[in-house]
């Protein structure tokens, strides 16, 4: 027996579900699909099995299909219904949509509903929802009353008294006239009355009757139906259309028989009475549940005009009793369901007595709101429909949620185009199309360009609006039969079907929507007081021409992408079966690089830094280079934007800080090659590092691991990038790094969107000119201008200045009557491994007195 909890463990609240089907992926499904809704769930793999497992756990409601070998679905039903328990467990039968026979002999077997295959998960656990809560009011209220009103009927016996039976009988046999009923009665007897457990004992005029009761539960109801007897008692059965109402039993007399002729008479006044009051009862439970309910009732008749509504059909509908009886049920019709879906409604009705579905109908306020309605026709004594019971639960919040839930798993959540998981399901039908018709399919990957520099300056929240305007322009651009997706981060696909089936005339169409795209994108956007100009490269591919399948479209496009960067960005690129060699060369590239920090093949290599006015070496700058086996050196150009992109940047950064950290221990304990003026190294921190929250932690645990005791010996060098994303975080992280004590510097000043003010919020230590300036400086006015800027800020900040890039005397003279006093370039040395670097240190003096 599978289960996903067995029944001892399960709580009282908990309803426990009994899935019955050979099918075991049905089974699984099931229990995956009911769990979560706080469903208990046993399963048996056969009829007999299914038997089995309901006597050993009395689930709350079955689910059995109809179709099994050995005993199918429907003697399943007849089997359980004839057990003593099995009287009032809903039983939901799975079939097939058009498997009507079925659904008529699994009714006549005592099948409480239907559900058809495929299986409506939803729709499923709804129903099973629906039909506990109605099977639970039923019982709870049939189970208290039901006792209550049958002993109050037997004028509340008091069990094992002779009073009571001696009330009993004067009170309820006063319509037999002859005294001596009541004195026969009077005599040793005892009575037993069925209910859902079996025979429970009421009373006996005799305590000589006491041990009786065990016999009379060991006795099957055929042998009591028999007139079976307990000599020298005899037991006559209170039976009413072949069903045990209870057991009454008297001690025969020497009376001729006259005796027997009493209490049988005694027992039909008993059976009329037991089978009144349930008639009753019945009428009264049939009452409540139609008044209490949650769900709307409507009892029409056979033309649709209203006779009866219930409380909550006026809550549901708005509609008050007063106003829609004697008028035709259809008032409610919402107009969303066309004649074709009416028509099929009244057919299945037609054929089968019952209906149920999803429908639209609406308030009386005009409102349309979904609701789950089951139909049941009730036919009159001649075969005819004589009246119909809409039974309707309001499902606009379910429904509410299965949108919520489609819209988080097929639609981006920024900018509510398709996601990658509806673009695959999109991709998936347009490829089937295309085999079908022979038309081509073209996939456009688009990436935005230099989108990370806004992102990283402005913000994460200007880069999300930016995305948003991007997207809705895109998606103005296209027809419904298209598909725009956001592929991720500043990544888009565009999806083009019914191209035709010639090559060149779906490139030409393409090629002319793709240049359509780039002018759409270059258009000025107006965000946080900035006047942004976003460019994009487009890649495109052709199926069937270009790929076999959709990843393989998606790579070629997205390979076709980068080579437009490459040539210079904002423009489009075909995708040609050369490029296929870069794609293969990008991701031979990645997979070296996972390993590149186990394989020890990364190593530092350092750039002094002089300070021209003492002639000497002061610090340097720490620059990670790459020796592979299969590769040779590769340039940081190329393996670092990687790292960024895939993350690895993370574990790279962390490595070159620990090493930093520990040549710095190294020189601290050998007082080498801090014996003159050098007293630092500069390690490049890289965004996504920066922006970690535990990135001052990490370093933190990397800096005690090295050992390394004057923590100002390690300058990190951030980019303005780093500060302006999400400053006040960038703020509180600058904080706990200035209590560590390492000094910060800001790379590349003056590159990026600079907002000035961070300069005296954020606790720094130097600025570096970049080289881009110092290289031009000598030709270009504004470059002089903004290195002047720059210096003489600096100075007025009480910050230093280091300018790299230095390559001739012609700009460092420049520099030095600007005021800047510490240089970096080839003037003084390219960067250079650990051994060079150490004796470019001891020659250092010499070289640079003579400078």
């Amino acid at each position: 027996m599978n289960a996903t909890m067995s029944p001892t463990d399960r709580t009282a609240e908990q309803p426990l579900l009994l899935i019955i089907d050979d099918d075991p992926a049905i089974r699984i499904l099931v229990s995956e699909a009911l769990a979560p809704h706080g469903f208990t769930v046993e399963s048996a793999e056969s009829g007999e099995r299914g038997l089995v497992v309901y006597e050993q756990v009395h689930p709350d409601i079955i689910l059995l299909d109809i179709n099994m070998p050995g005993i199918d679905g429907i003697e399943v039903c007849r089997i359980i219904r004839a057990l003593p328990q099995g009287q009032h467990v809903p039983i939901l039968i799975l079939t097939g949509s058009d498997d009507t026979r079925s659904i008529e002999e699994a009714y006549q077997a005592g099948a409480s509903d239907f559900i058809t295959k495929p299986i409506n998960w939803p729709v499923l656990i709804h129903h099973v929802r629906y039909m506990l809560r109605a099977a639970q009011a039923l019982s709870d209220q049939y189970n208290d009353i039901r006792l209550q009103a049958l002993l109050s009927s037997l004028m509340a016996l008091k069990c094992g008294t002779f009073d009571s039976l001696e009330e009993m009988a004067r009170q309820t046999l006063n319509l037999i006239a002859p005294e001596p009923l009541v004195q026969s009665f009077s005599r040793s007897c005892a009575l037993y009355l069925m209910n859902d457990e079996g025979l429970k004992f009421v009373g006996q005029t005799d305590p000589g009757l006491t041990h009786y009761p065990e016999r009379i539960e060991g006795l099957s109801t055929q042998s009591l139906v028999a007139g079976n007897g307990f000599p020298p008692w005899q037991a006559l059965s209170l039976i009413e259309a072949d069903r045990l109402l209870g057991v009454l039993l008297y001690t025969p007399a020497t009376d001729n028989g006259a005796g027997a002729r009493i209490f049988k008479s005694i027992a039909e006044k008993l059976t009329h009475l037991l089978v009144r009051i349930r008639s009753e009862l019945e009428v009264r439970l049939t009452a409540s549940v139609f008044a209490n309910t949650l769900d709307g009732i409507a009892i029409t008749d056979a033309r649709g005009v209203l006779l009866r509504v219930n409380s909550a059909f006026e809550a549901i509908t708005g509609y008050a009793a007063k106003d829609v009886l004697g008028k035709n049920i259809g008032i409610l019709k919402s107009g969303k369901q066309d004649k074709l879906f009416y028509r099929s409604l009244w057919n299945g009705l037609q054929k089968t007595g019952k209906w149920q579905g999803e429908i639209w109908n609406r308030r009386k306020n005009g409102e349309i709101y979904p609701e789950w309605l089951s139909i049941t026709a009730i036919a009159d004594a001649q075969g005819n429909v004589a009246q119909y019971i809409a039974v309707f639960a309001d499902i606009s919040n379910q429904k509410a949620q299965e949108q919520e839930i489609r819209k988080l798993a097929y639609f981006d959540d920024l900018t509510g185009l398709a996601n990658r998981t509806l673009l695959s399901d999109r991709l998936r039908i347009a490829l089937a199309q295309s085999e079908r018709t022979d038309d081509s399919v073209a996939l456009l990957f688009i990436d935005l360009d230099r989108f990370k520099n806004i992102n990283d300056t402005l913000g994460h929240s200007v880069g999300d609006q930016l995305l948003m305007t991007i997207a809705e322009r895109l998606k103005d651009m296209f027809r419904e039969a298209d598909t725009v997706a956001r592929q991720g981060g500043d990544e888009f696909i565009v999806l083009l079907t019914n191209l035709g089936g010639d090559k060149s005339v779906a490139e030409l169409h393409t090629a002319q929507v793709a240049e359509q795209v780039r002018k759409v994108l270059a258009f000025p956007i107006h965000l946080a007081h900035h006047e942004l100009t976003v460019t994009g490269s487009i890649g495109i591919a052709f199926y069937p021409h270009d790929a076999a399948t959709g990843n393989d479209l998606i790579k070629h496009a997205d390979t076709a992408m980068y080579v437009a960067k490459e040539k210079g960005r904002n423009r489009f690129k075909l995708f040609h079966p050369s490029m296929a060699e870069r794609e293969r060369q990008r991701f031979t590239l990645e997979t070296l690089l996972k390993k590149a920090i186990e394989n020890a093949e990364f190593e530092l290599h350092y750039q002094p830094q002089v300070d021209i006015s003492l002639k000497s070496v002061i610090g340097a700058e720490c620059l990670i280079r790459w020796n592979n086996d299969q590769l040779g050196w590769v340039s940081p150009m190329d393996f670092i934007p990687l790292a960024e992109e895939t993350g690895l940047i993370h574990d790279i950064g962390d490595w070159v800080l620990a090493t930093a950290c520990e040549r710095l221990r190294h020189w601290e304990e050998t007082q080498a090659p801090f014996n003159k003026t050098c007293s630092y190294l500069a390690v490049n921190v890289s965004p996504r590092q920066f922006a970690k929250k535990d990135f001052a932690q990490r370093l933190r645990h990397i800096i005690l691991s090295s050992g390394l005791q004057d923590l100002s010996m390690l300058e990190l060098e951030l980019t303005e990038g780093c500060l302006m994303h999400h400053s006040y975080e960038s703020i509180k992280t600058l904080a706990q790094l200035r209590n560590i004590g390492v000094r910060i510097s800001i790379d590349d000043f003056g590159t990026g969107y600079s907002n000035l003010s961070y300069l005296r919020n954020f606790p720094l230590d130097t600025l570096k000119v970049d080289q881009s300036f110092v290289r031009d400086c000598i030709a270009d006015s504004k470059s002089r201008a903004i290195v002047k800027a720059i210096i003489s800020m600096a100075d007025g900040l009480g910050l230093s200045t280091i300018a790299e890039g230095v390559e001739n005397h012609e700009q460092l003279t420049f520099l030095q009557n600007l005021g800047c006093r510490v240089f970096q370039g080839y003037l003084f040395s390219k960067p250079v491994a650990i051994d060079e670097f150490e004796a470019f240190l001891n020659e250092s003096i010499s070289v640079l007195a003579n400078e």
